[in-house]
């Protein structure tokens, strides 16, 4: 099977490869219905050059293998000393393996993939570097005696929190970004963007989301300090089903120390206005295994595992 190398500009107009276009890698890589995109080294912590292979798809583990040995040959020959994916360019895109699942459906912004191509990265050398874990809670109401305390001392400390003003959405998203940038910096392969790239990214959820469940806290000084972002499993009504549960995807609190615990304030915020909806359960979505998101996590019904995987280019 011969090997195609394209640029994004030359790649015919092919709805299914508007991934690619609006997600541009530095290369696109086809062998036989097989396809994936790389992009070219990035400056990690640890002081490696690494690349990142996305928009990967595999009809077989020929064909898989034969991308992915052309995949880590140009991003080595580009001065990579290490490979990361399944990874749309960076972690703010579609990102992650399901490695694991406990049957249950998938729900909203979840990464989707055929069981067989985690074993496909692994048959080419490939190991799971990071892990990520998707839990659902289905008591919404408990009631765990030190949020009381968490509460009140966080709000003895002028920390205020309130649903998103869906009427400043854009300005709000911006008090988010800043936000974001402190606390996921020391995230896993973290790669900053600019603002401009992440209204454009995230304004499309302005008419999609329920203020309820977005919720901005803010300090004394009116400093966006954390916030959580929730959405109701919309996915299941293509399913078949009723909405009843919530999706609890992303999670950020400043690091100071003085606001410790504000993270699981807000979740049990969203999770108590879920169960007043007539919602019945909850899920914490995509958190580093081992994370304080985790933790929050803890007591859950395991839903799915997932990796990010990787490989050394020697």
């Amino acid at each position: 099977m011969s090997l195609q190398i394209f640029d994004v500009d030359q790649l015919l107009p092919d709805p299914d490869l508007d991934g690619f276009r609006q997600n541009a890698p530095d290369k696109c890589l086809f062998v036989g219905e097989s396809r994936c995109g790389i992009w070219f080294a990035r400056a990690g912590s640890n002081g490696e050059n690494y690349g990142v292979i996305g928009h990967y798809a595999a009809r077989d583990g020929r064909q898989s293998q034969e991308l992915l040995a052309a995949a880590c040959d140009l991003l080595r020959d580009g001065g990579c000393t290490a490979v990361y994916g399944p990874m749309d360019g960076n972690t703010w895109k579609s990102y992650r393996f399901v490695t694991w699942s406990n049957g249950s459906p998938s729900f909203l912004m979840e990464p989707r993939n055929p069981s067989q191509w985690p074993e496909y990265w692994r048959q080419s050398g490939f190991v799971p570097s990071h892990e990520y874990i998707s839990t659902l809670v289905t008591d919404l109401a408990s009631v765990d005696p030190r949020l009381a305390k968490a509460r009140t001392r966080l709000q003895e400390a002028g920390i205020t929190w309130r649903p998103v003003d869906l009427g400043r959405f854009e300005d709000e998203l911006k008090q988010v970004y800043r936000l974001s940038l402190a606390a996921f910096k020391k995230n896993v392969l973290y790669t900053e963007i600019d603002e401009t790239t992440f209204l454009r990214q995230y304004l499309p959820f302005a008419g999609k989301i329920d203020a309820g469940y977005v919720l901005l806290a803010h300090d004394a000084e009116a400093r966006c300090c954390g916030f959580v972002f929730a959405i109701p499993d919309l996915l299941q009504l293509q399913q078949g089903s009723s909405v009843d549960r919530l999706v609890i995807k992303t999670l950020a609190v400043h690091s100071n120390r003085s606001i410790a615990g504000l993270g699981a304030v807000l979740v049990d915020e969203v999770q108590r206005t879920a169960g007043k909806n007539g919602l019945t359960s909850a899920i914490h979505a995509l958190m580093y295994a081992g994370n304080v998101s985790a933790n929050i996590g803890k007591g859950g019904t395991l839903l799915r595992r997932y990796a990010l995987f990787g490989k050394a280019l020697a």
